[in-house]
Parts: C-alpha cells; structure tokens; sequence
C-alpha cells in the first residue's frame, strides 16, 4: 500500500465518505485507523483494521447507490458518520467490438475500506435508497486481522511472487494476479497469461510513454475444476473464487458469484499489500467487471485493453467519456478532471491545454478542446479530444488524463512512519473522504444517518436530512414539479419520484425503489418500471 507525497493531488482511495464537521462530530483531533469491511446477507463484518498510512489506492465510481455509516459510542452518541459508494454493486463497460457501454450488476455482497478514528464503539451501515440497516460490528480499534476468509489453505499454494518489478513498493503500483478455473497442472498455463496480460499492457502506448511503474506478481491457488460458472447454460464449476460469467444481458460481467469468493481474492490482495486484484478466469469468451479495486477478466484477447482502461478509474480518478443516449439534461457537475459541463475554451478544467479553436469542438477534429457527450451525457458534457481510452478501447489517452497518469506516479512516495509522522497528514483534506481529525475537513458534510430518527441533536434537519426529518415543504405535494416529498412516491407520482423521474433504466429512483434488468428479481421495482420497457 502506498500514501501520497504531498497535497498537490488529491488522494485516490476506495471510498468516498462525508461526515459532520460540526456538532455531529465529536472526534476532532483523534487519530485515525483504516478499516476493510465487508458486507453481505449475514451482515456486516470487520475483516482487518490496519494503520491509516497504508489505505488502500484503488478509488471505486458507483453511479447508482451510496451506503451511509456511523460509528456510535456506548451511549449512542455519534462519533462519526458518512457515506460509501455500495460495494454491493460491480460494474461492466467494455463490449466484444471494443465500444464502451456501462452497465451494472447487482451482486449483494461486497467489501472496502474507510478511515475511523482510533475510538471503540459500534458501527452502524445502512442502505439510504431502503433506508434499511444493513449490520452493525462492534469496532475495536485495535491494529489486526479480525477475520479470515472462508478457504482451504491446501488450496493456496506458496506466497505471492514478484515477476516484474518497475521500482520500490512504496512507489509503484503492485497488481496481484490470481487464477480461477485452473486445476493445479493448468497454473503454469495461469502464470503465463498473468505474464502476458500484464507485458500486453504495460507495453501499450497507454503506459509506456509516461512514469507509470507498476509491479506484478501471482499467487497460485487451485481449482478442484477447469472453467467457470455459467449460469445461463447451468453449468456449475467448483473453483477458488466461484468467478462466472454473468446472466441474460450482463453475461459479460464475468465476476466472482458468492461473497465468500470474492472475499477470499480481496483476502489475498490485502495480505500481499496489493493496490489492485486481476482475476483471470479460465475461459476465452469474452468478459470483464470490477468492483473496488478487484477486477476480472477473461483469457480473451481484450483483457489487457480492459485493464487498461479500469486502472484509469481505480487509480487515476478519470470519468468515462462516452454518452450511453441518456436522455437530456442529463450535464451534472463533475469533480473528475477529464469531463465538465463546461464547454468554453476558458472554462474548460484544462483550458492550459487547449489546442482548438472552436467551441464546442466538431467531432472529428484534432487536439485539445471541448467535444460534447461525455460522462454517460451526449448532450451538455464535454471531453477533452475526440476520442481517448477513455472513450473507447484500443486509444491512447488523450492528453488531460495522461497528465492525471503522471501526477499520480509523480506523487507516490514511502509510507510515513506512524511513529515520526503527522497522524493527520494535510493531503488528506479535501481527498473525498471524511477525516475528522483535521477539524475543518470539506469532506465531512453529509450527517443524515437514514435511521427514521431526525437526531437534531445532530444537527439532522429538514434541509439535510428529508429521509429522517420530513420535507420541508408544508404546502401540498404538487406532482410534475421535479421534487419528490409530501406524500408523493413512485405509485402516485412516477415523473417526480419513480422511474420516469431518473430519465434512464439503470439505477435508485428519488423515492428508493429501482429501475433495473434485475429489480424483478430483488423485488424492489418501481411502480412505474413499465416505462423502462422492461
């Protein structure tokens, strides 16, 4: 695990929280410790709580869904509170012809890492969409392993190994590869294409031009078959990481089934100090998805593409920016450097790149200006060039997200001794996750804990918090005003609150219910999912 050598650039991590910064928080000045969760049917569990200089890289995007925490001391008190995007989710974009398209996938399970302050008490996770509690664990913040994952250790065969070093741990980017569906004679077949994946990529022009350095290693662990699931042919394959290719439409979201699978894999990541987890599933049709830091792909030829382009996400913080036909206005605001809904020359996040001349630049032209659709929009977001790895595979980055590439790598540095260093260094402020610690830490904003009590002890209001404290609004609920509150909800009034009020079919509507391929089968459709087509 790394940390970053200064504040110049925001750090890149797994989770994005916000918290109170005032009289809800009660933890200013207190060091901090990194916490890896994880979250399934049972519940929620603390897997491991490790020094704070070694939170993890890899940065998780989940457009559809947040998850909200607090940790609360003996007298239920709150010590801190914030948000997570929902691990629960893993995501697909990459097509067979090479064009991008995100989709999600619903999995239920899902794990990844917060800061606490070093304070006992019991956390608390909660859905805002159902507003449901999904766990509570007692936290000790006592550094160590809290849990082992669920796996035969016959089946894990010898420690991770290094087979391509491009500098110091601490200062490079270390990829754990793991093999799912190789039987214990196929692993050599598993070593080799770990190694090609990896060559393939890294001598792409996506990297090889700029300071990236990253570091490969494998660890071998046994499949009691060869292959993967497959649900939609009922074929079911006993393996280390239970990895299967994906139902009806998400068929190429090629990604671990069960929750003790991909425990097991983040399992292995963390104990090797590994930034991001490949899977490699041992099949040949084509496939990818990721979730938080783990990825998995296929033996298709596509893979080294695929994790070129994830890395971009994970560690980079870059947007997507190709359009999936949203339907307008669909422009937002975006903290992520290549996208804007900004589309003049001198108001561009990189107007100090700009090349073009006109704006919005046509597509087809050439160097750096502001070409429309982008972030998933196609109309009102802008992208730097016309096309960039970004957009599409088999394209080198474009120039603004190369420059991301370079500051990255430029502000790796050691870890900082817990014992000689700041407990609260200053590069963590403003990086997209509460720290408390700092005292004034922009990050800490959203105190609404989604319990069904508006705690205005907690300075929870009718402005901050609706879900606990009602609207604000005390006229009557006028339906087609684009604002979901008084008695309005997805049944009696889809334009403000269902389906309709998203404006696409792949997400949590205002009111919570979904709009999904898959809401059927969770049993959590809007009332109005029939204007999805479904």
């Amino acid at each position: 695990m790394k940390t970053r050598a200064s504040a110049r650039f925001l750090a890149v991590v797994i989770a994005v929280a916000g918290c109170s910064s005032d009289g809800g928080n009660k933890s200013s000045g207190t060091s901090e410790v990194a916490v890896d969760l994880f979250i399934d049917a049972s519940g929620v569990r603390i897997e491991r709580v490790y020094s704070s200089s070694q939170f993890p890289l890899a940065k998780f995007h989940n457009h559809q869904n947040n998850l909200v925490y607090e940790l609360v001391d003996d007298s239920g008190g709150r010590i801190v509170a914030g948000q997570v995007p929902d691990w629960r989710m893993a995501y697909t974009e990459a097509m067979a012809d090479g064009t991008l398209s995100y989709a999600t996938q619903r999995l239920g399970w899902g794990g990844g890492s917060i800061r606490l302050p070093a304070q006992a008490g019991t956390l608390v996770v909660r859905d805002p969409a159902t507003r449901a509690e999904l766990g509570r664990a007692a936290f000790n913040p006592t550094i160590g392993r809290i849990r082992q994952a669920l796996a035969n250790d016959d089946d894990i065969l010898g420690a991770p190994v290094e087979f391509s070093t491009d500098g110091d741990a601490n200062q490079a980017v270390d990829l754990l590869f793991l093999g799912d569906g190789f039987t214990e004679d196929q692993l050599p077949q598993f070593e080799e294409a770990s190694h090609n994946l990896f060559n393939a990529f890294i001598a792409a022009h996506y990297y090889n031009f700029f300071n990236a350095r990253f570091n490969g290693w494998t660890q071998n662990v046994r499949s009691r078959e060869t292959g993967i699931d497959d649900s939609d042919n009922a074929v079911a394959k006993d393996t280390a990481f239970d990895t299967g290719m994906g139902m009806g439409d998400l068929r190429r979201c090629v990604f671990p089934t069960t929750s003790e699978g991909q425990a097991l894999a983040r399992k292995l990541g963390q104990d090797a100090g590994a930034d991001v987890v490949i899977i490699i599933s041992n099949t040949t049709e084509y496939g990818g998805c990721a979730s938080n830091g783990l990825f998995a792909v296929t033996m298709d030829a596509n893979g080294p593409e695929i994790v070129s382009h994830e890395l971009g996400h994970a560690l980079f913080n870059l947007a997507d920016e190709y359009d999936v036909g949203a339907s307008p206005p669909c422009a937002h605001d975006s903290s992520q450097p290549n996208v804007t809904n900004h589309g003049t020359a001198d108001t561009v996040p990189w107007a100090d790149l700009v090349t073009a001349s006109e704006f919005p630049t046509p597509a087809g032209s050439g160097g750096v200006g502001a070409f429309e659709g982008a972030g998933y929009c196609p109309q009102g977001m802008f992208r730097p060039e016309d096309n960039c790895l970004m957009r599409s595979l088999g394209t080198p980055f474009c120039a603004v997200c190369a420059r991301e590439v370079n500051r990255f790598f430029d502000g790796l540095a050691p870890p900082t001794d817990p014992g000689d260093g700041d407990e609260c260094p200053a590069e963590w402020y403003d990086d997209g996750i509460c720290d408390p610690c700092l005292g004034d830490d922009p990050d800490c904003v959203d105190i609404c804990d989604y319990s069904d009590t508006c705690d205005t002890d907690w300075g929870e209001d009718c402005n901050n918090c609706e879900a606990d404290c009602g609207s604000c609004n005390t006229d009557p609920a006028a339906c087609g005003d684009g604002i979901c509150d008084g008695a309005e909800n997805d049944g009696n009034c889809g334009q403000d609150c269902g389906c309709a009020a998203l404006g696409q079919c792949d997400g949590v509507a205002p009111t919570g219910c979904w709009c999904d391929t898959s809401c059927a089968d969770w049993g959590d459709c809007c009332a109005d999912i029939d204007v999805c087509g479904f």
